[in-house]
């Protein structure tokens, strides 16, 4: 075998041994990124489903729009009667009014004739 063919052969196995350990070191790189990706988006997905957890667990215990309707309807109800009683608050207030008229009259009258 000739030396430089022996060289030429020795220089391509160098050749094919940097650039094979160079591809394998980009590689390992690439897999180790993707690794750590997939690693850290499992645990956001992991936090995220306990979050929506702990959301749909508070929100089981909230009123429904249902719920609401009738609370509505119970308030309007309420407030509807609560109308009927003020009326009838000011119509004893306005017969209080007017006794009280009356009497401080027939008080007048007394203290100006006397009690015969």
């Amino acid at each position: 075998m000739d030396p430089s063919t022996a060289q030429s052969i020795t220089l391509g196995i160098a050749i094919s041994n940097f650039a094979l350990t160079w591809g394998v070191a980009f590689y390992v790189h690439l897999t180790s990124r993707s690794r750590a990706t997939n690693e850290s988006l499992d645990a956001l997905k992991q936090d995220h489903a306990q979050r929506i957890a702990r959301l749909e667990e508070q929100h089981r215990g909230a009123p429904t729009h249902e719920d609401l309707g009738k609370l509505y309807d119970e308030l309007r109800t309420l407030s509807r009667a609560l109308g009927e009683v003020s009326g009838s608050v000011r119509n004893v207030q306005g017969e209080l009014k007017g006794l009280s008229e009356t009497q401080r009259l027939i008080l007048a009258r007394i203290a100006e004739k006397g009690l015969t």
